[in-house]
């Protein structure tokens, strides 16, 4: 199992990476890519190509928690291509109008 930060408060010595006031982890087995928690979006796809990671082969996301700085790249993945699965309750603070209970599968365009 590999883990790497994407997001954090602060960063390496690597070049090119963006520290942004938030949490974001890719966690790589043998067989599946997770995320977990997105940052709050600022530097989430920067830092994953920095890093050599390709977002779009993830198999799962999982948030902690609804505050802006675990959840805000949220839709930034949702507008990745390949279709990411989102199911489950959509944090408050990505869109207060959105049903409590759904579930969509995003395809490059807002499906729900």
């Amino acid at each position: 199992m590999q883990l790497t930060i994407l997001c954090d408060n602060s960063v390496a010595a690597q070049p090119g990476l963006i520290g942004e006031h938030g949490f974001a982890c890719h966690i790589a087995t043998a067989d599946r890519q997770y995320l977990f928690d997105t940052g709050n979006g600022l530097g989430l796809l920067n830092n994953a190509a920095s890093c050599g990671i390709d977002l779009t082969k993830l198999d799962t996301v999982l948030l902690s928690h609804e505050h802006w700085d675990h959840c805000g790249g949220l839709r930034i993945l949702l507008n990745l291509p390949g279709g990411l699965i989102f199911s489950g309750e959509i944090p408050r603070e990505l869109d207060a109008a959105t049903d409590s209970s759904l579930c969509y599968r995003h395809s490059g365009s807002a499906a729900r």
